[in-house]
């Protein structure tokens, strides 16, 4: 197992160095009472932790197996109706409610689209919708579609390039992973530059911290 996967947060403490993000989900959810009935557009670059805010948006109205989550190519006109009929209905289980999980969204068809303009409109009360997308997908995805209709439906979250503290909270969570893994012997500055480096992706960091970058060469 991946290193990102094992370590890959679960709950809203265990995310790491979003606090921004976490606040403006936490005004949602007050302004609200609920994150369900409702969609989201999260943006970022590439192993920022988009599919992880994700899943534990949807974790909070659905279970695991009432959670539909695909890469926006793979989103056709035919799966919106099948979820506007089960969608009707409350699911079995502790967590009543349904929740779509869209990555790569800027993959999406241009009859999708139009038909998600409808479907977002009316999100069951007990439903809810998460759209992710890279910044640079993003980018492309607006210039060749209006795609500010769609995003308009949504709470825009967005973890932008220079993200205030997300360095160094990267730098030590991968340090924190690294030690638990028998990994570690580098100072905290050798992380954040490993931060630097990898663009802010910790599954980058991870990744490298996996190969035993991060172990002192003098002990090897």
């Amino acid at each position: 197992m991946q290193l990102s996967e094992k370590y890959r947060p679960h709950t809203w403490p265990d995310l790491t160095g979003l606090d921004r993000i976490k606040g403006e989900i936490e005004a949602i959810r007050a302004s609200s009472a609920t994150l369900s009935g409702q969609a989201y557009w999260i943006s970022g670059r590439s192993g920022q932790g988009k599919t992880c805010i994700a899943r534990l948006i949807a974790s909070e109205s659905a279970d695991q197996w009432h959670t539909i989550e695909l890469a926006g190519r793979k989103l056709t006109t035919s799966t919106l109706d099948d979820l506007r009929a089960q969608w009707r209905f409350r699911g079995l289980g502790e967590k009543q409610g349904w929740a779509l999980i869209v990555n790569e969204a800027h993959g999406m068809s241009k009859p999708v689209i139009e038909d998600l303009l409808d479907f977002l409109e009316d999100i069951p009360a007990h439903c809810l919708v998460v759209f992710t997308t890279t910044t640079e997908g993003a980018a492309a995805f607006e210039a060749q579609l209006d795609a500010q209709p769609l995003i308009d439906r949504c709470n825009v979250l967005q973890i932008r390039a220079k993200e205030p503290g997300l360095a160094l909270a990267f730098a030590q969570r991968a340090q924190d992973i690294a030690r638990a893994e028998h990994l570690d012997g580098r100072p905290i500055a050798a992380y954040q530059q490993l931060a630097k480096d990898f663009n802010l992706s910790l599954r980058r960091m991870l990744g490298e911290i996996a190969k035993g970058r991060m172990i002192e060469r003098a002990a090897l």
